[in-house]
């Protein structure tokens, strides 16, 4: 039992025997290993320090242990900072308001399909998903109401891993596998983090994106127009029951959207993949000149998530398009050319495929070159983004998509 335990100077702990802090676990510069021993934070206890050139490395089967998390004890935020290696710190933090317990910690590389226990089964995933899995148990089963946030950086993450469109993971058993928390936004610009509460039971846990392993995985949504009409097509693979295909569409720049159809699922599917069409008639005749289209897709037992919009322009007026370049961005600058030349105020917002504003900026009258507008990207993560652009009088001129890299 240490009253207080430091790691200074670029060190590396390694322990003898199980550990327990009761003040002060200070991580200022190096590591602490666990090996095949266990790491205990008392009750009282705080962590001070930890991030990437400082944390506990669960090397083996060690855990780190969260005393008497819950009600009437510690109901407070519980940073365990942990990590697989030296090279790669993913903290997860953890708070419990149900029953009182004790809350252990790991994480290792790799996440996989199934488990036996905290031994992964069969081939790890490739891609759409990031590549750890977090074991988080309880030392008496039931009775906890837990929130749990999981942090890792941009290396961490598998090919087509989507920021705009992540979740926290449950792995439940082999019955019914992963149970994807509700999608949203990844916190934060490397490292980033994404939350799952209403946690009432332990087992493993990963973090998944729109189209990741870990459930369904919607391979393209496209569309194009030909003549009157609007055709879309999605395809899909790894079906695990789902319900239905609601097609909605916008009419004003993705401000609101509106149910247009349907499409029943064709159900559990793991093998090949599964091709959907859609037809929007005599989309001419409508007044807009761009339409948003979104996939929402729904799980037999009601819980749904939404695909990445597609943009058709029914414009004809060529002096009016907008153009963005490069497009992906791999630099720090993304360039707006303007179709017609302008000299009022412009406002640019950058936002997610949800509609949340990531980014403005202003543009003063006369203060641009419309061929060539300048947007600072330098702090966005790596996903996929809209830029809307508003005159003065607040008049949507138009919205572009655009990916960095």
């Amino acid at each position: 039992v240490y009253k207080e335990l430091e790691v200074l100077g670029g060190s590396v702990k390694t322990f003898l025997g199980n550990v327990m802090v009761t003040g002060n676990l200070n991580l200022y510069a190096g590591y602490i290993q666990l090996g095949q021993y266990n790491l205990t934070i008392a009750e009282n206890a705080n962590v001070n320090g930890g991030g990437p050139s400082s944390f506990i490395v669960t090397d083996a089967l060690g855990t780190v242990i969260g005393e008497n998390m819950g009600a009437g004890a510690n109901t407070g935020t519980v940073v365990f900072p942990v990590g697989s290696n030296t090279l790669s710190y993913t903290p997860v933090m953890i708070s419990n308001s149900g029953m009182a317990d004790d809350i252990k910690v790991r994480v290792i590389d790799g996440v996989w399909e199934d488990y036996n226990g905290e031994t992964g089964l069969g081939a790890p995933q490739t891609n759409n998903a990031v590549n750890k899995t977090w074991f988080i148990t309880e030392t008496i089963p039931g009775g906890s109401n837990a929130t749990i946030t999981p942090q890792w950086s941009l290396g961490d993450e598998l090919p087509g891993f989507n920021h705009n469109m992540c979740a926290v993971s449950h792995y439940i058993g082999m019955d019914e596998e992963w149970v994807p928390g509700p999608l949203g936004n990844a916190n934060g610009f490397n490292p980033y983090d994404q939350t799952l509460t209403g946690v009432t039971s332990f087992s493993p846990f990963g973090v998944s994106s729109s189209g990741s392993p870990l459930g369904l995985e919607l391979l393209s949504f496209t569309g194009q127009l030909l003549r009157e009409d609007a055709h879309l097509k999605w395809v899909t693979t790894n079906e695990k029951d789902m319900s239905k295909y609601e097609v909605e569409r916008s009419l004003d720049n993705g401000r609101s959207y509106g149910k247009i159809g349907s499409k029943a699922a064709t159900g559990n599917s793991n093998i090949g993949t599964n091709n959907y069409f859609y037809t929007d008639v005599n989309v001419a005749s409508l007044d807009a000149e761009r339409i948003l289209y979104r996939l929402k897709m729904v799980e037999q037992d009601g819980k749904y998530s939404y695909s990445d919009v597609v943009s058709l322009r029914l414009s004809k007026e060529v002096s009016s398009v907008v153009e963005l370049f490069p497009n992906p961005v791999t630099g720090s600058e993304l360039f707006i050319r303007m179709g017609e030349r302008r000299s009022e105020e412009l406002t640019v917002n950058i936002t997610d495929m949800s509609g949340k504003v990531i980014a403005t900026q202003h543009y003063a009258a006369g203060s641009y070159n419309p061929a060539a507008m300048k947007v600072d990207v330098s702090q966005l993560a790596q996903g996929i983004y809209m830029v809307r652009i508003v005159d003065a009088g607040n008049t949507t001129l138009e919205v572009l998509k655009f990916s960095r890299q």
